[in-house]
């Protein structure tokens, strides 16, 4: 690799460990290439970067950002996963891939750590992060929880007019009067 490869690949780390809002480093010992790819599709629909470098060079990078707890942890073969937006759908892709390769005898993906916010955490964290509901989700069921409480005082004001309506059609109905 050229020294300008090596410099592009730098700054294009450094910026990723400044931006993320979660990393996830794993090990990736004996997996094959497709599998690799498969996961990295996977992060991708999500928003995700899955990427794997040489330790020297992240070690470098990460060197000065948030997430420079990590770098006792760039040993042996090391992917990285990087988000910028919700960090248990980074988590839920992972975990999944993990759970698997635990059932599975061949050799699979190893977290070994992972950093959320800039805060070195335990990688049970990440098991912790992808049982949450997404950010969408949270989102959305914090707009209904507001929304109901106004929309059954919209229901108590319309009773009474609603209760009126039903009073006359009872009335019309006992006298038989049609319009």
């Amino acid at each position: 690799m050229k020294r300008i490869q090596k410099s592009e690949i730098l700054e294009t780390l450094r910026d990723r460990f400044n931006r993320s809002t979660a990393v996830v480093f794993s090990d990736f010992r004996g997996i094959k290439f497709d599998r690799l790819q498969e996961i990295n599709r996977e992060l991708k629909k999500r928003g995700c970067i899955f990427q794997v470098a040489k330790n020297t060079l992240a070690y470098l990078a990460v060197e000065g950002t948030p997430n420079e707890s990590l770098r006792q942890y760039l040993k042996g073969q090391t992917a990285m996963a990087f988000t910028f937006g919700d960090p248990s759908a980074m988590a839920k892709v992972i975990t999944k891939y993990v759970r698997k390769d635990e059932q599975s005898a061949e050799p699979g993906i190893r977290l070994k750590a992972a950093t959320v916010a800039g805060e070195l955490v335990d990688t049970a964290v990440i098991f912790q992060l992808a049982a949450l509901p997404s950010r969408k989700e949270l989102l959305a069921k914090m707009v209904g929880s507001i929304a109901a409480p106004l929309q059954n005082f919209v229901n108590v004001l319309h009773a009474p007019l609603r209760d009126f309506v039903w009073i006359l059609k009872g009335i019309e109905q006992k006298r038989g009067v049609k319009e």
